[in-house]
């Protein structure tokens, strides 16, 4: 289980995760619900995705990429990174498609930003 607000949660594969709100008590204690009663299969399926991130991305790893993008000033792709940004796709489909982006607009001019 993984509060929605933890850095990490850019980081992990959200198919891995059972993610809650912690400010959201009903559906907090729906979420420890379901993590419980997850089946022995299903938690080593998510077990072995959030591994293979930590696995991969070692604190060595993470600060060789750091230091690369100071010294080059290259920014890796953001597939390439395990940090990306989770609305990342939806922002930029936004973005492209003028009836998404129009919307997005008109909810801000109405104080709702959603």
């Amino acid at each position: 289980m993984m509060s929605n607000y933890v850095g990490a949660i850019k980081t992990l594969p959200v198919s891995s995760l059972v993610t809650f709100n912690p400010w959201d008590t009903p559906r907090f204690a729906e979420q420890i619900n379901t993590a419980s009663l997850m089946g022995e299969e299903e938690r080593e399926k998510r077990y072995q995705g959030i591994m293979k991130v930590v696995d991969t991305w070692t604190s060595a790893k993470w600060g060789k990429a750091f230091l690369e993008t100071m010294l080059t000033g290259d920014v890796p792709r953001n597939e390439d990174m395990p940090d990306r940004d989770p609305l990342g796709d939806w922002t930029t489909s936004a973005i492209a498609d003028d009836t998404a982006w129009s919307v997005v607009q008109e909810g801000e001019e109405n104080g709702n930003p959603e």
